[in-house]
């Protein structure tokens, strides 16, 4: 007996993988932010008739900004690990239903 394949599509397997690949990219930006010391200059890009300019971020700002990443890929993976539980709980219930109705079959 086959155990019935899984009604993820490709799409949405990949939009686990997404969530999971974002949640690292933050991870690795909250820190390099957390590991700043010294202000950040930041200089803009002038454009038609705006003068250009820049901006000096503290290091408790950087480190504010830091620990916002880091919380957000915290929930990221939660939401990531919740999902795939979830997905697998579904699939196994699917399973279990699909082989009880392949033993009634059989029994009939």
């Amino acid at each position: 007996m086959k155990a019935p394949k899984s009604q993820d599509s490709p799409a949405r397997a990949s939009d686990l993988k997404l969530i999971l690949v974002l949640a690292v990219l933050l991870l690795l930006g909250g820190l390099i932010l957390l590991s700043a010391s010294q202000p950040v200059v930041a200089f803009h890009q002038s454009y038609r008739y705006l003068p250009s300019g820049a901006d000096v971020a503290s290091p408790g700002l950087l480190h504010f900004y830091g620990f916002a990443g880091l919380v957000a890929s915290f929930l990221l993976f939660r939401l990531y690990i919740k999902v795939r539980r979830q997905r697998r709980s579904e699939i196994e219930r699917l399973s279990r239903r699909h082989t009880a109705k392949t033993n009634d079959d059989e029994r009939a």
